[in-house]
């Protein structure tokens, strides 16, 4: 039998934390995660609301071991349920009792934007090692290749004296680093042809070569390096060595930083500086220069990133989902008292299986997308860290077009002249036969001469023996 509570006023107090409260009880609106939660268990279980905000979540007193703010007021009994991102920890399960945690979150940090890092091995990456490689490996052929075919030519003396001289004064590995390098080389219709073939190949791979080098070094420089802080670990390295200052909020999650056994966390919570809510260490943040003064506020991960959207996403950087000191678990606190927790658990646990707050968290999002200028405003202006907007023109598909037919024509003019000149001096072509001709032909004529000469020494030795 469902419960019901015949309308009976339920007193909630909450603190508007976004995306998990966002609660306007003047223009009765109920937003956010929690708000909508609370909403959904009012129609199933049939109680009103009345909503009274409280902006401290509230922290342990060591004196006397009571609560202030929300957990305070749930725990004398002003408040029957309370809402505002509230985890749970022992020492509030020892005040309050918490109803099934419906979300999932994890202790991160934040700090300032990355510093992007353009090293000096820039021009080494769009490459890798084999390819260089193979380049380097190339240019040796092309010097080995140089050293054979002068060999060849003074062998040979296919050609005139003079002609010999002039073909050797072409260095093929300059050719190829000239066309590596798109620089023109006046003389490369002097070459002989078997040269010419070897540059024409080396033409067509360092076009290739080229081409692919330039388009991933403007994609290394479009998305350069960054050094960011994207680690525990690095952060407490940051702090040990005092570069970096941590802000902290007098709760006990700060406390417990300082006082933790593990020494990665001792030496964040050591070097931290309170500050009196998460607003002022985020203009902290905002409004510190980064080649002077850094620092890092650890903090909720879904509340940190949902700042990020509101004020813009670059101005804050954010380490990955991994990387966080522990995780977070949200639940809705009530009293002792509270008799109707297993009811309540099966509502939630309804709606955490139909993936519901995941539904309502990506609603948040869109609506802070949509309504981004004017929520973010109050961020913009109170920053020194505001810059004003500029319109970039995107870079669409018609770009790509005029880039690809730009490159296509170029390519087909490279083409015909490849071949224009191969036409052109196609009678290096025929010269070289001709010679080629001529030396088999001398060669022939010796082996006759050989023939004849061994002929008229045999007829001698035999007339002189008779």
């Amino acid at each position: 039998m469902r419960l019901d509570f015949q309308h009976k006023l339920l007193r909630i107090g909450y603190r508007n934390i976004i995306p998990f409260s966002n609660i306007n009880p003047g223009l009765n609106i109920s937003a956010g995660i929690e708000g909508i939660l609370i909403q959904v268990m009012a129609d199933y279980f049939n109680f009103t609301i009345k909503f009274i905000e409280i902006h401290d979540e509230g922290h342990l007193e060591r004196i006397n071991g009571t609560w202030t703010g929300l957990i305070g007021h749930i725990q004398d009994g002003q408040f029957d349920m309370a809402i505002g991102a509230i985890s749970i920890n022992f020492n509030r399960l020892l005040a309050v009792n918490f109803i099934e945690p419906h979300y999932v979150d994890s202790f991160s940090f934040t700090t300032n934007p990355a510093v992007q890092h353009v090293g000096f091995d820039v021009l080494i990456r769009p490459f890798r090692r084999e390819v260089w490689f193979l380049m380097f490996s190339i240019f040796i052929i092309s010097l080995l290749f140089q050293q054979f075919e002068n060999q060849m030519l003074s062998i040979t003396n296919i050609v005139s004296r003079h002609q010999s001289l002039s073909l050797l004064e072409h260095n093929i590995f300059w050719i190829n680093l000239c066309l590596l390098f798109r620089q023109p080389y006046l003389k490369l219709a002097e070459i002989n042809f078997s040269s010419k073939i070897f540059v024409i190949i080396w033409a067509i791979v360092a076009l290739i070569l080229t081409n692919s080098y330039a388009g991933g070094l403007c994609s290394i420089l479009a998305i350069p390096t960054e050094h960011a802080i994207d680690t525990v670990e690095k952060l407490a390295m940051e702090c040990q060595q005092k570069h970096i200052i941590t802000l902290g909020i007098d709760t006990d999650y700060y406390t417990s930083l300082k006082d933790s056994q593990n020494p990665t966390l001792r030496d964040i919570g050591q070097h931290m500086e309170f500050v009196s809510d998460r607003d002022e260490a985020i203009q902290m943040i905002l409004s510190s220069k980064i080649h002077t003064r850094k620092y890092a506020f650890p903090f909720s991960y879904e509340q940190i990133l949902f700042t990020k959207i509101m004020i813009g996403w670059p101005r804050l950087y954010l380490p990955p989902y991994t990387e966080s000191f522990f995780p977070l678990f949200y639940g809705i606190p009530v009293s002792k008292t509270f008799i109707y927790i297993q009811e309540f658990n099966q509502i939630i646990k309804c709606l955490i299986e139909a993936g519901l707050p995941i539904y309502w968290r990506s609603s948040e999002i869109f609506k802070i997308i949509r309504n981004r200028s004017k929520v973010g405003l109050e961020w913009v202006q109170s920053s020194s860290y505001a810059n004003k907007r500029t319109k970039n023109q995107q870079f669409s598909m018609l770009h790509v077009k005029i880039i690809l037919h730009l490159y296509l024509i170029t390519l087909a003019m490279a083409i015909i002249t490849l071949i224009s000149e191969i036409f052109i001096h196609f009678r290096l072509l025929s010269k070289l036969t001709s010679n080629i001709n001529k030396l088999f032909d001398h060669a022939i004529n010796m082996i006759g001469m050989g023939n004849r000469l061994y002929r008229n020494v045999l007829k001698t030795k035999i007339s002189r023996a008779l």
